[in-house]
């Protein structure tokens, strides 16, 4: 009886081993297929006491860029937008020098009149001119022949030492603008500095609106050159006086004046200027007021 009991136990113990190490067995294959594995059952506890452990770090808020961090795009490496260049700023070209200036610095100037018999005699404005520009340098001074105004005379020289005015005289008795824009080609040396217009007191008001305009065209547009207007002082003969027909037609051909006119009037001289020889031309007075204002104009000083 005892017997038989003792087998019963060691038969039950038996049976409840051999179920725990099924128990067992089971539990291994379930763990070594699962994709934790032995690692992640045994990191868990590794992992949650760390978690535990570590302090809590709040969220960093965004940082705002420094000054060097915002470099424009078109610095930054790898950046491929095309820069465009600041302009370049060209230097403006020096004027160029006046005749007043370019006569100030001694350099040698030549100068054509084309007018009427204002200034054909000696005693007129253009001879008169001449010799005050002989009181401090030599000046050439070529005139037309009486017999043909297209043909220049040898020079007369005025002063001492080198020349520094070359004057060409093309004013003759009865000349108008006409004439002489037909004749430019024999009546203008070469390369000439300035030349000067001088019509009016012989004139008449076709000379000026119409002749006078195609002689400016002829020189200015033509030829390039550097061209002033004389506006004489006014007849006094009766005949309609030209200096204001003068005037407007300069300013509306926007023309370089040298206003003898202007000045005469002013200084209340234009009566006793007149020339008892010719009236239509002035008297020496006359004729050496006019070459001062025509110098100061023109070349600078008195």
């Amino acid at each position: 009886m005892a017997r038989m009991t003792t087998r019963r136990v060691l038969g039950a113990a038996l049976g409840f081993g051999f179920i725990i190490l099924n128990i067992a067995i089971i539990a291994l294959v379930v763990i070594s297929t699962s994709q934790r594995g032995w690692s992640g059952l045994l990191g868990r506890e590794t992992t949650e006491t760390a978690a535990t452990a570590a302090p809590t770090t709040p969220p960093s808020s965004p940082t705002t860029p420094s000054p060097t961090d915002a470099t424009p795009s078109s610095t930054r490496s790898g950046d491929t937008t095309p820069t465009t260049a600041s302009p370049t700023t060209t230097p403006e070209p020096e004027p160029e020098p006046t005749l007043a200036e370019r006569y100030a610095d001694g350099e040698a100037l030549t100068v054509v009149v084309l007018g009427d018999q204002t200034g054909v005699d000696p005693a007129d404005w253009v001879l008169a001119w001449a010799r005050q520009l002989s009181g401090a340098h030599a000046v050439e001074v070529y005139a037309t022949s009486t017999g043909d105004p297209t043909l220049y005379l040898g020079p007369e020289t005025l002063g001492l030492g080198e020349p520094r005015i070359t004057l060409y005289n093309a004013s003759h008795i009865g000349n108008t603008p006409g004439y002489a824009a037909n004749r430019l080609g024999a009546l203008l040396p070469e390369d000439p500095d300035v030349v000067l217009l001088n019509f009016g007191r012989s004139n008449d008001q076709e000379d000026i609106t119409d002749e006078l305009q195609t002689l400016w065209e002829s020189l200015t547009q033509d030829r390039d050159l550097d061209t002033r207007v004389v506006i004489q002082p006014p007849r006094q003969d009766g005949q309609p006086p030209l200096d204001e027909l003068t005037r407007q037609w300069t300013e509306d051909s926007d023309a370089e004046t040298i206003d003898v006119a202007a000045v005469f009037e002013e200084e209340g001289i234009v009566w006793s200027t007149v020339s008892v020889r010719d009236p239509l031309s002035v008297n020496i007075y006359g004729a050496g007021r006019w070459a001062e204002i025509v110098q100061s104009e023109l070349l600078g000083g008195e």
